[in-house]
Formats: structure tokens, C-alpha cells, sequence
């Protein structure tokens, strides 16, 4: 197994929404886990990964194409972590898991909803929302300390996506099958609440 191959893998487990796309069956058994991206010791974790396959490659006599690509990006990734200025920036106007979410919700994300299974494992996720708004609000309000913030087009344009979601109800699940009014009922208390709190800080 290529060394690309042992970091994805080791990266699933540290992240495991990444095997939505991925769908390796071995780790099913993690689908429901959302992890607090913005959290510090996850920074950390993945720091120490960047370091171990940084080490393992550097000591490889010959580097094949894909050792090298895995080299290129863990260089740059190493990189942009170094700025301290990207912990006070959490979100972007356009790429970011509120934004996401109801994509996620209609199945546009590489996450079928079709059995009960597939709803408790969304719902788990969603559990998190709370702790990754307030985590955000955070390190915004550390940013404004430090005078870091966002351009104000940029801002404008988050809280205008972020305020169409709740106006067009993009997040409400509407597949007609078992268990889709408790889902939308998590939906409304966990993202919904978390998404009105967010936007309340914003504006």
C-alpha cells in the first residue's frame, strides 16, 4: 500500500465524514461522527499526521509520483497552518458545514438517507452543530480582538446564504419514509437553532 494510501486512511479515522465520498465499508461503523473541526486539538492531531508522514517520506531513498504528491500537499498544508491569522476566520461566504448542511440533508453530499440507520446517523451529527457554532462564535470573537475579520463583501455575502437557507427552508428533509418528521424535528433543534444563533452574532 502506497503511503498516500495509509495517510487517507488515517485521515478517515481522525475525520470520518470524509469516507461519505470515500465509502470505504470498513468504516461504516464511524458514519455517524461529526467531528469540531475547529477545535484546537483537532488542528493538533492532524498536525502530528502531517509531521509523521512528513518524517516517514523524507526518509524514503526514492519517493514515488504519488510519494510526491502526498509531499507537495502536506508541505502546504504545514504551510497555511503556520498563519494565525486562519484559526480567527473559521468560515468562508461560500464552503463552510452550515452552508453544507442542507445539501447534506437532500442527499447531494454523498450521504443516502434511506434507512432508520442512515436518519440516527445524521442526527449524531447534527447533535454537534451546537458545539461547532458556538466554537466558531469563539474564534470570530478572538479575531475581532485581534483585529481579524472577514472583508466586509465577503461577510455580506455569508450572512446573505446563511439567512436564504432559513427564508427558502432548503434544510427541511422532505423524502416521504419512516422516521423523516423526527428527523426534521432534530433538524429544526440542532441545526436550525444553532444556524438563528450564528446569524444573531453576524449581524
Amino acid at each position: 500500500m502506497e503511503l498516500c494510501d495509509k495517510y487517507l486512511h488515517e485521515c478517515i479515522r481522525l475525520s470520518p465524514t470524509m469516507n461519505d465520498f470515500l465509502k470505504y465499508d470498513k468504516y461504516n461503523h464511524l458514519r455517524h461522527i461529526q467531528r469540531n473541526h475547529f477545535k484546537e486539538n483537532y488542528d493538533k492531531k492532524f498536525s502530528r499526521l502531517f509531521d509523521k508522514y512528513l518524517d516517514l517520506l523524507n526518509r524514503k531513498k526514492e519517493r514515488t509520483f504519488y510519494d510526491e504528491n502526498l509531499h507537495r500537499g502536506l508541505l502546504y498544508s504545514k504551510r497555511v497552518n503556520k498563519y494565525d491569522f486562519t484559526d480567527y476566520l473559521p468560515l468562508s461566504s461560500m464552503d463552510n458545514i452550515f452552508y453544507n448542511i442542507p445539501s447534506l440533508i437532500q442527499g447531494e453530499m454523498y450521504f443516502e438517507i434511506k434507512t432508520n440507520k442512515d436518519i440516527d446517523d445524521l442526527v449524531t451529527r447534527l447533535k454537534v452543530i451546537p458545539e461547532i457554532t458556538k466554537t466558531v462564535i469563539e474564534l470570530m470573537k478572538k479575531g475581532i480582538r485581534k483585529g481579524v475579520t472577514m472583508y466586509k463583501d465577503s461577510l455580506e455575502l455569508l450572512i446573505d446564504n446563511l439567512q436564504n437557507i432559513l427564508k427558502n427552508r432548503s434544510y427541511v428533509f422532505k423524502k416521504k419514509i419512516h422516521g423523516h418528521k423526527l428527523l426534521n424535528d432534530m433538524i429544526q433543534k440542532y441545526y436550525v437553532h444553532s444556524l438563528e444563533v450564528l446569524l444573531l452574532f453576524l449581524v
